[in-house]
């Protein structure tokens, strides 16, 4: 196979990768193998990975990420622009002054600016930028996250410190323009690593960094690379401040590869069947804030989402749920009595009884069945709380009307299932009241 390739259009490039893949596919898939083994026990292969990162990233990248923060710190009198940034500066402007949108296309390393409203047709592998967009993205974010990936770039360059935050800390505006503008030269030199990496990929002898780019074009990089980083993140010895950051690059990951279609809801649920469960709770928590084509938005909130009070309370609460799970198992109708009492002490804020079902069996990792009659005992819980008391099922056969047309309805919580739940509640009920 030929690989050499010029500056062909998106579609022959994407067919080219798919090519080499087919002629490589032992070498890819041992690429995905290491990848998979990957752990801070096991460095060889993460070593390597940075090598083909640092060794294809184009050569303005470092002077135009140090010069950005210095110049959005204040702090760039008496450094030399670099000429990456003059050669891109006024796009950039008009891009951040909501004037034009960036049209950055991946795969044929090309970037075009179009004004607003300028009729466009959008390629695949084409990231379009525009300062509604972002503004959209910053305004929303939370102060914490936003601080976080600050943070992030402070532990990137090497310059992170923990014992001193950096000089611009809590500084919301200039946090936005920070960000927005390593965003914006980011995806500017993007094109150019892609390309380096196809170019530089046939004089290795493994392909190694064609491995790369074809995991990072074709084959859902972004989820891949987010399920290790979690992982990781269990392994290293990080304080609460870098734990905060690392969580919030990870969300970010999730997020943007939604957000710009590389990867749909879709495929997250998919992978969600195999995840560990950290990494299950950040990713349904994600999800839940990303609007589907509809407008409706799936409830994917966790368990320490849903839960009230302090993080104290909610451990003593999520012990409790996990014990109760697996001493009256999750295939019963029981998860009923669990959201009512949860409920009852105001443990947990408002919700469907899919969703925290949901929650339950993301937290717990065991599957749910019988959900409907799960559902139906809370309703009729909700409905006659005496249900749950032995009296009221004593006083129920003692009655010489048991028979009579009011008590029909009540005539089952004599049956073994409801003897069950009484039992429940009156273990469990003092026992999840203690937690107030």
């Amino acid at each position: 196979m030929d690989n050499t390739i010029g500056q062909n259009s998106t579609q022959e490039i994407k067919q080219w990768l798919l090519n080499w893949r087919e002629e490589h596919y032992e070498a890819y898939h041992q690429f995905l193998r290491d990848f998979n083994r990957l752990s801070i026990v096991r460095p060889g292969f993460m070593m390597r990975l940075c090598q083909a990162v640092v060794s294809n990233l184009p050569e303005d990248t470092k002077v135009v990420y140090e010069y950005i923060k210095a110049e959005q710190g204040g702090n760039a009198d008496g450094l030399e622009k670099p000429a990456f940034i003059k050669g891109h500066e006024a796009e950039v402007k008009d891009c951040l002054d909501g004037k034009t949108v960036l049209c950055v296309r991946m795969l044929s390393c090309e970037s075009v600016s179009l004004l607003v409203g300028e009729p466009h047709e959008r390629e695949n592998g084409e990231a379009v930028i525009s300062k509604e967009k972002m503004d959209t993205y910053f305004n929303e974010m939370p102060k914490e996250k936003l601080m976080a990936m600050v943070n992030a770039t402070h532990i990137l360059d090497g310059n992170y410190d923990r014992s001193k935050m950096p000089e611009h800390q809590g500084d919301m505006d200039y946090a936005k323009r920070l960000l927005s503008h390593l965003y914006v030269y980011a995806m500017l030199l993007m094109p150019e690593f892609l390309k380096n990496l196809r170019n530089n990929g046939p004089k290795q002898d493994d392909g190694f960094a064609l491995c790369l780019f074809y995991f990072i074009a074709l084959d859902n990089g972004h989820i891949q690379f987010f399920d290790k980083l979690r992982r990781l993140m269990l392994q290293l010895p990080l304080n609460p401040l870098e734990m905060q950051t690392m969580d919030g690059l990870s969300k970010e990951v999730v997020d943007q590869s939604v957000s710009k279609s590389y990867v749909t809801k879709k495929n997250w649920k998919e992978w969600l069947a195999t995840a560990g469960l950290e990494a299950k709770a950040t990713v349904m928590g994600v999800l839940s804030t990303i609007r589907g084509k509809t407008g409706k938005r799936g409830d994917f909130r966790t368990l320490d989402d849903l839960l009230l009070g302090d993080e104290d309370r909610k451990e003593k609460v999520k012990a409790l749920i996990s014990q109760f799970v697996n001493d009256e198992d999750t295939r019963t109708i029981d998860l009923g009595y669990l959201m009512y009492i949860l409920e009852k002490l105001q443990l947990i804020g408002e919700c469907t009884f899919t969703s925290f079902c949901k929650a339950v069996s993301a937290f717990t990792g065991q599957k749910i069945i019988h959900l409907q009659k799960a559902k139906e005992r809370y309703n009729r819980i909700v409905a006659n709380p005496n249900v749950l008391s032995d009296e009221y099922a004593n006083k129920f056969v003692r009655s010489s009307s048991g028979r009579s047309r009011d008590n029909n309805q009540d005539r089952d919580i004599l049956s073994d299932s409801w003897k069950k739940t009484r039992r429940i509640a009156a273990y469990w009920g003092p026992r999840f009241e203690e937690v107030q």
